[in-house]
C-alpha cells in the first residue's frame, strides 16, 4: 500500500511472515478508493468509521453498517451547549459545582498508566472484551487519554482517537467506576458527563470539527440515549475489510465466523433498528 495511506489514521502490523494487517479509521472517499485499488496481494485491510462510497474496480469481502451521532464543534461552545438537551445541560451544571472535588488528567503519563487497568476493569464488570496492551500502545500516538480523578480517585476514563485531516475525535473506548461496590452512580454519571463536555470544549478549542461518540444501537437505550442528550447528529457509518488475494477462501472464513459468533449480524440489525426508530422519535418530536 502506498503513500496515500499516510495521512489518515492507519495501523499497521505483520501477520505471521507473509500478511500484512492493515486497520484504518475514518478515510475520506477518495481515500478509501485509493486504499481498495492500491492493497497487495499479501494485504489484509480493516476500514472503520467509513464513507459509503465504494470503488467500482475492487469490492469488500466484508461490510458492515451502523449510526451513530456526531457533535459538530465547529458552531463553539456556546452553540454546542446550547444544543444539548435540557437535562444534560443540567447535569453538566450539577458536575461543575463539586469541580473542587475532581480534576483532569490528559496523556500525562499517570493517565495513561491509569487508564489500561481503569477501562479493563469496567470491561471484565460489563463483559466486555480487554483492551490488549499492544492495541493501547498502538493508538496512543494516534490518541488522547482522559481521566478525571473524584477526590483523588479514578473515577471515568476515555481513549479518543484524533484524525487531523477529518479534524474529527472518535470515543473508542469509555469506561467508568459506575459498577464497583462503593460506587456513587449518581455522581459518577454526573462526572461521567461532564468529562464528555470538557473533551468537547479542549478539542473544539484545539480546531477539531466534530465529536464521534463511536456508534449507536449495539449498546443498551440509556448509552444510546446518553450519547444523543449532548445533541449530535446522526451520522451513517460503514465498515468494509477488504484481502489482496485469495478472496474466495478468505469469504468463507469470515462467514463461518460470523455464524459461529453472531456479532456482526447483531451488531448491523441492533444498529439498524435502533437508527429507525431514533428517526422516527425526531419527526415524531420537532427534530428534538
Amino acid at each position: 500500500m502506498g503513500d496515500e495511506v499516510h495521512n489518515m489514521v492507519v495501523f499497521e502490523r505483520p501477520i505471521g511472515v507473509a500478511l500484512r494487517y492493515f486497520k484504518v479509521f475514518m478515510p475520506t472517499e477518495e481515500q478509501l478508493i485509493k486504499l481498495a485499488s492500491s492493497i497487495g496481494r499479501r494485504d489484509i485491510l480493516r476500514v472503520f468509521s467509513a464513507p459509503p462510497t465504494l470503488p467500482d474496480n475492487r469490492g469488500p469481502i466484508a461490510r458492515g453498517w451502523s449510526r451513530t451521532t456526531v457533535v459538530d464543534l465547529s458552531k463553539g461552545q456556546d452553540a454546542i451547549y446550547a444544543g444539548m438537551h435540557t437535562n444534560c445541560r443540567y447535569k453538566v451544571r450539577r458536575a461543575h459545582k463539586m469541580r473542587e472535588r475532581f480534576e483532569i488528567a490528559v496523556n500525562t503519563d499517570a493517565a495513561r498508566a491509569d487508564f489500561f487497568g481503569f477501562y479493563n476493569s469496567f470491561a471484565k464488570s460489563k463483559g466486555l472484551p480487554q483492551l490488549k496492551r499492544h492495541r493501547f500502545t498502538e493508538y496512543l500516538p494516534h490518541a488522547d487519554v482522559f481521566m478525571l480523578y473524584f477526590e483523588g480517585q479514578p473515577t471515568c476514563g476515555r481513549l479518543v482517537l484524533r484524525d487531523e485531516e477529518t479534524r474529527t475525535a472518535l470515543m473508542l473506548y469509555s469506561g467508568t467506576r459506575r459498577f464497583e461496590k462503593d460506587a456513587d452512580t449518581i455522581t459518577v454519571g454526573l462526572l461521567n458527563r461532564y468529562l464528555h463536555w470538557h473533551e468537547m470544549k479542549t478539542y473544539q478549542a484545539a480546531g477539531m470539527q466534530q465529536y464521534d461518540f463511536g456508534g449507536l444501537g449495539q449498546e443498551t437505550a440509556s448509552v444510546n440515549n446518553f450519547k444523543l442528550s449532548f445533541g449530535g447528529k446522526l451520522k451513517s457509518v460503514n465498515s468494509y475489510l477488504y484481502v489482496g488475494s485469495g478472496r474466495p477462501l478468505w469469504k468463507l472464513a469470515y462467514s463461518l465466523y460470523t455464524r459461529w459468533t453472531g456479532e456482526s449480524v447483531r451488531y448491523t440489525k441492533a444498529a439498524a433498528q435502533f437508527s429507525t426508530e431514533v428517526e422516527d422519535a425526531l419527526v415524531n418530536n420537532g427534530g428534538n
